[in-house]
């Protein structure tokens, strides 16, 4: 048997990773593939536990860090590498082989800041490197690079309250019918804690129903005052 060819490291050419959960309509869209073929791919990784997606309702969504593995797969693909050479290679990396590509497994890093006229300020837009690559610009500048990106994350990333408020808002909008694992994990609780709720519960604004056993729905409170 011929031995596996080693793959190029992906390039980020195939599109910023997106902020938000996506589903299968965009990942056919981003790749413009048939939906076999993107099942395949994916089976083939969440097989190997490398992506992860989550099912509301009957969608299924994906993490940035899932879209950033499936389009180093798209980008292998596209260069005439297999699917058994593309997993080959991905074991290579987890298990720490000669290939390994420290990026592979980590979402590129996207930043979004509005550019300033200055040469003490470091200005990032969906940067793609790590920062072992900057050390050769200096020490100094990796610091800088540092100190910027923290204050952008610290800016930007929601606190625990609003990500649950976002997601009971989703919820309500889309009237998912949430399992009492996905409405435990959407709200940053213990399942157990979701179990030990009662038939009606008022959250931030939402009312969350049990429907059924380990069932639950969300009204917004409103909607529910006007009813």
């Amino acid at each position: 048997m011929a031995p596996y060819r080693p793959l190029p490291a992906y390039d980020g050419s195939v599109g910023p990773i997106p902020l938000n959960d996506v589903d299968t309509n965009f990942l056919l869209a981003r790749y413009g593939i048939t939906k076999p073929t993107l099942f395949k791919r994916r089976d083939a990784l969440v097989e190997g536990g490398w992506v992860k997606p989550t099912r509301l309702a009957n969608r299924v969504y994906y993490s940035g860090k899932d879209v950033h593995l499936l389009d180093s797969v798209h980008y292998w693909a596209t260069r005439a590498y297999n699917l058994t050479e593309i997993i080959h290679h991905l074991k290579q990396q987890e298990g720490g082989g000669a290939e390994q590509d420290e990026n592979a497994f980590e979402p590129l890093l996207q930043v979004d800041v509005e550019a300033v006229n200055t040469t003490n300020d470091l200005v990032v837009s969906g940067l793609k490197t790590s920062a072992r690559e900057l050390q050769v610009l200096g020490d100094e500048f990796v610091e800088k690079f540092a100190k910027r990106v923290g204050e952008v994350i610290s800016q930007t990333v929601p606190r625990d309250a609003l990500a649950a408020h976002d997601f009971l808002s989703k919820a309500a909008d889309k009237k998912y019918q949430l399992t009492g694992k996905i409405l435990a994990e959407g709200m940053g609780v213990k399942n157990a804690t979701v179990s030990g709720w009662s038939d009606r519960e008022e959250k931030l604004g939402f009312l969350i129903i049990r429907v059924g056993k380990g069932q639950w729905k969300v009204e917004r409170l409103e909607e529910e005052l006007a009813a």
